[in-house]
C-alpha cells in the first residue's frame, strides 16, 4: 500500500516554463516514484476524496514509456509549439479571438487511463497553456463527486476484481445497463480501485501505475490546473437514488474555480443559473439528433432550430463534429452545415467535440488527424471556439498552425482530382523510355527445339536440345 503522501516535486512537475528535457525527468521521476507515494484528498459531502493509496507495481514501464512520449516531444518541437503557438490568424470565432482547448475522457486519455493524474499531468505538458481540464463528474454514494469516464466503472477501473459481487443492473434514461455503478460505493471503498484504459485497443501498460479515483477537489488540489470545466450527466437519475448534482457544484464552488460546466440535461443548467459565480461559464451538450434530452422532454435535433432559447441559459454549446462537417455512410464528407454561424448569431460559443488520433476519420483527410482539426478552425467560412481532443498535443499543434496551414494538408474534397484531370492532356508522372519503344521493338524469344516422339512413346532419334540432361533410358531399361 503506498502512503498518502503526494510526491514533492508534483508542482515542478506541471510548470509550463520548464524547458522539455527537464519536463521529460520530472514526468519520469514522478512515474517511478509512484510506488511509493499518491496523493489522496480529503472526504465528505462537498466534494473531497476518502481514503488512501492502493498498491503499486510495473510502475517503471510506465515510466519508461512517458519518458519516451517526452523526449518525442521535445525532439519534434511539439512541446514548445503547442506552448508557444505560433502567431495564430484572426480566427472567425464568436469573439474573433484566440481559440482555447479542451479534452474528454479525460487529460492525455489517448495514452493513460483516462481521468487519471498522469493523464491530467502530461496534457498540461504537452498542451497550449490555456487548456482546460476536463472532469465528468460522477457522484459516490455519500455525495462526493469523483471524475470518471462512464458512470458504469466496469471498462474504466478495476471495480469488478475488487467488489466482484456487487454488479447491478439499473435503467438509465430508459436503457438497461448491467454493471458495476459510482453511487452503488463510497469513496472509502475506492481505496482498492484503481483506473485503466478504458479503450482496449489502446495500449494497457500505464494500468500497471494503479492510479486512484480523483475526487473534483483532488483535481484542483493535486493537478491545479489553470482552467477547469466540469461536465454533468445523469442529474435526473442521481434524483431518483437520492443524490444532488445541484447540491454538489454548488457546496464546492469557494474549494474549486470551475470555468465552465457542460450537461446534456438544460433543466440542470437552468437550476444552477445565477446561483454559480459569474465567471462560470455554462455549456449544453448536444447528443445524438435522434436521443431526447429527459429534463425538458426534446430531442436534440429539435433543439438545433432553438438556439436562442439555450443561449437565455447558457452561454455555449457542444456538438459532434458530425453535427458541423457531415459523413456519407461510406466515410467521406458532405458540404459543412451552417451549425457554426448560426450559434454565433444567436451569441453562443460553439465547442466541437469526439476528436482522437486514433478514431477512423473521414477519408478526405487522408488518414492525418491534423488536417481534420484545421478544417474547423481555417476553413474560411468559420471556426469552432474550442475543440475536445483526447490527443491535446494534436490539437494544440492544429491551432498554432492556423491558417499557415500548407496546401498539401488541405482536405481533399470527393472527386476533386476527376475534375481537376477534365479537359485536359494528362502525361504520366515519369520521362517516356529514351529512346520511344514500338512495335517493331518487341521480339519473341527464340524456342529451343523439342524432339518428336515414336509410336511407341520413345524418341524419334533427333539429338536433345541443347543443355538437356543426359537420357538414362537405357539404364532404366537395364533395371527390368
Amino acid at each position: 500500500m503506498r502512503p498518502a503522501k503526494p510526491p514533492e516535486h508534483f508542482g515542478a512537475l506541471l510548470s509550463l516554463s520548464a524547458p522539455p528535457p527537464t519536463r521529460a525527468r520530472l514526468l519520469r521521476d514522478k512515474l517511478a516514484g509512484m510506488r511509493r507515494s499518491r496523493s489522496r484528498g480529503g472526504g465528505g459531502q462537498g466534494g473531497g476524496g476518502g481514503g488512501g493509496g492502493v498498491g503499486g507495481g510495473g510502475g517503471w514501464v510506465a515510466a519508461t514509456l512517458a519518458a519516451l512520449l517526452c523526449c518525442v516531444v521535445a525532439l519534434a518541437g511539439g512541446a514548445d509549439a503547442a506552448r508557444r503557438p505560433r502567431l495564430p490568424p484572426t480566427y472567425k470565432t464568436l469573439s474573433a479571438a484566440m481559440l482555447r482547448l479542451w479534452w474528454p475522457k479525460v487529460g492525455f486519455s489517448g495514452v493513460f487511463p483516462d481521468s487519471s493524474q498522469d493523464a491530467y499531468a502530461f496534457a498540461l505538458i504537452a498542451s497550449a497553456p490555456d487548456t482546460a481540464l476536463w472532469c465528468d463528474v460522477r457522484l459516490t454514494k455519500d455525495g462526493v463527486g469523483v471524475c470518471l469516464r462512464d458512470i458504469n466503472m466496469q471498462n474504466c477501473t478495476n471495480i469488478a476484481q475488487a467488489y466482484p459481487a456487487r454488479k447491478r443492473n439499473y435503467a438509465i434514461n430508459g436503457v438497461r445497463k448491467t454493471g458495476w455503478f459510482t453511487f452503488d460505493f463510497s469513496m472509502a471503498e475506492f481505496q482498492t480501485v484503481f483506473l485503466t484504459q478504458g479503450i482496449w485497443s489502446r495500449t494497457d501498460k500505464f494500468d500497471f501505475i494503479k492510479d486512484p479515483i480523483l475526487s473534483v477537489t483532488d483535481l484542483q488540489t493535486i493537478v491545479k490546473p489553470p482552467s477547469v470545466w466540469l461536465n454533468v450527466q445523469h442529474d435526473i437519475f442521481y434524483k431518483q437514488h437520492g443524490l444532488n448534482t445541484r447540491n454538489y457544484i454548488l457546496s464546492i464552488q469557494k474549494r474549486v474555480l470551475v470555468n465552465y460546466i457542460s450537461s446534456p440535461e438544460l433543466g440542470f443548467l437552468q437550476s444552477i443559473s445565477g446561483r454559480v459565480s459569474r465567471k462560470t461559464k455554462l455549456v449544453y451538450s448536444f447528443l445524438d439528433k435522434t436521443l431526447l434530452d429527459p429534463s425538458i422532454n426534446q430531442t436534440y435535433g429539435s433543439l438545433l432550430s432553438n438556439l436562442t432559447f439555450i443561449k437565455s441559459i447558457a452561454s455555449g454549446i457542444i456538438v459532434p463534429k458530425s453535427y458541423i462537417w457531415p459523413v456519407t455512410t461510406d466515410n467521406y464528407l458532405l458540404p459543412s452545415t451552417s451549425i457554426v454561424t448560426e450559434a454565433h448569431n444567436a451569441g453562443l460559443e460553439i465547442y466541437a467535440s469526439d476528436f482522437a488520433n486514433d478514431r477512423t476519420i473521414p477519408y478526405n483527410y487522408s488518414y492525418d488527424p491534423l488536417a481534420e482539426y484545421l478544417n474547423f478552425i481555417s476553413d474560411g467560412g468559420f471556426s469552432v471556439d474550442g475543440v475536445l481532443s483526447e490527443y491535446p498535443i494534436t490539437a494544440s499543434e492544429a491551432i498554432g498552425l492556423g491558417k499557415d496551414m500548407p496546401s498539401y494538408m488541405q482536405p481533399v474534397d470527393v472527386g476533386s482530382l476527376v475534375q481537376l484531370l477534365k479537359g485536359t492532356t494528362v502525361q504520366p508522372p515519369a520521362l517516356a523510355p529514351m529512346p520511344a519503344l514500338n512495335a517493331s521493338s518487341v521480339e519473341e524469344p527464340p524456342l529451343p527445339p523439342v524432339a518428336a516422339k515414336n509410336a511407341s512413346g520413345g524418341s524419334s532419334g533427333h539429338a536433345p536440345f541443347p543443355g538437356a540432361p543426359p537420357s538414362d533410358a537405357h539404364s532404366a531399361t537395364g533395371c527390368l
